[in-house]
Parts: structure tokens; sequence; C-alpha cells
């Protein structure tokens, strides 16, 4: 929890100095943060509404938010492979893991 907490207060500060951008990578992390929406949306058609770099079981991962007209959904993206780790339906919280 705490390497979390360190990691996103690490990313907020480079944002805000500029020194980071939708286009960075970091350490660990293979895929950007448009290539994570991008693989989220052919996996869930909508709109995004919110893009977090988190680690999740010691992985690190993009938590990519999709408003569809229905609900929102939550996938997983694993930052060093691309592949989509899990879709969550926010609204009932009913996961459905890929394997």
């Amino acid at each position: 929890m705490f390497r979390k907490i360190i990691l996103i207060i690490s990313f907020s500060l480079l944002m805000n100095l500029g020194i980071a951008s939708a286009k960075t990578t970091l350490p660990g992390a293979k895929i950007t943060e448009e290539q994570a929406k991008q693989i989220a949306m052919n996996t869930v058609s909508g709109k995004v509404v919110k893009v977090e770099l988190e680690i999740d079981n010691e992985v690190l991962v993009y938590e990519v938010d999709i408003q569809t007209p229905n609900m929102v959904y939550e996938v997983k993206v694993c930052a060093k492979t691309g592949k989509v780790l899990e879709v969550e339906k926010e609204d009932d919280k009913v996961k459905q893991k890929r394997k």
C-alpha cells in the first residue's frame, strides 16, 4: 500500500512539473497511458473517464474506467505486457477475470 501511495505521489509531482506526460512510462511499465486506453477501449466500447496507474497484487496496472450508456466498467491493463487482466462492472462490482 505504501509503495502504491509513493508511486502515485511521485507521478503526480512529475506531471505537475511537466516532466512526465501521458506518453511517459514509469519504471516497470512498458506501455503508455495512451496505449492502455486503446487496449481498454478495444475490450469495452465507450468513453474513457479516468485512468490510474496503480500497483495491484504487486503488479503495475493501468485501471481504465470506461463509461457506456448503461454503466461504468473498470478495465485493468498490465503496464508491462498490455494484457487485459480484469474487467469489472463498477455498478455491481461483478468481476469477470481474464485468463
